[in-house]
């Protein structure tokens, strides 16, 4: 068997909490030895900042990879 992952999408979408809320979504796939999927995960992440950190206008900083 073998695993992927892979990143589906990464969105900036406002909430409640954080106009600025980042949702990030990510597929898994379980993968036999004729290369066929056998299962399928998806995962939807959601980060946002501190109510003090939106408040004080706190923007991330890009990170270099």
């Amino acid at each position: 068997l073998a695993v992927s992952h892979k990143v589906v999408s990464v969105d900036v979408k406002p909430t409640k909490l954080d106009p600025l809320s980042v949702w990030i979504k990510t597929e898994t796939r379980i993968i036999d030895e004729r290369g066929e999927t056998l299962a399928i995960r998806r995962n939807q992440i959601l980060v946002h900042r501190t109510p003090e950190q939106v408040q004080a206008g706190f923007i991330r900083a890009e990170t270099a990879a």
